[in-house]
């Protein structure tokens, strides 16, 4: 078997025991899901190729953030020395869109509290994220040009 096949059968492995933790059976998770019976049974057994919208689909009927999933798969973090160079690249890329005096922290030992995905919301209009996206842009170009100029007065007066 390939180490990309194992290391999906291990992920498998790891969310099908959180299932029995939970007392959650096959059964229960294809109906949360709206799934075909044995559908999760063929899923574990390697029947069927895992999809990676499935396997998270698995964790969240189940209540799992899909971080949590991952904390579980994986809970020994690299030491920041051990980064792959793919890893170190990217956050080389990363550090360099940081305004000055902005520059993320170097990764602690200690990882923060995890943020909870938000339960599902009602679609989001496109255009409206699309608008909030820019505006937020804007924003945060604008304290960027604003960091190298003398702060000046507000034009209408208000202070």
């Amino acid at each position: 078997m390939n180490p990309d096949k194992e290391e999906v059968q291990r992920l498998l492995d790891v969310l099908r025991t959180l299932l029995r933790m939970l007392g959650v059976s096959n059964r229960e998770v294809e109906r949360r899901l709206e799934l075909k019976h044995s559908a999760v049974n063929r899923l574990f057994s390697g029947v069927v190729e895992a999809k990676l919208d499935l396997v998270l689909g698995i964790a969240r009927a189940v209540g799992l953030g899909y971080d949590e999933l991952f904390d579980f798969a994986y809970p020994d973090r690299r030491a920041a020395g051990e980064s792959t160079a793919a890893a170190q690249r990217i956050r080389t890329l990363l550090e360099d869109l940081h305004p000055k005096g902005m520059r993320a922290a170097p990764p602690a030992v200690e990882r923060p509290a995890p943020v909870r995905p938000a339960p599902a919301a009602e679609a989001v209009d496109r255009d409206e994220m699309l608008r909030d996206l820019k505006k937020v842009v804007r924003e945060v170009l604008g304290e960027i040009q604003s960091q190298g100029k003398p702060e000046s007065k507000p034009e209408n007066g208000d202070d």
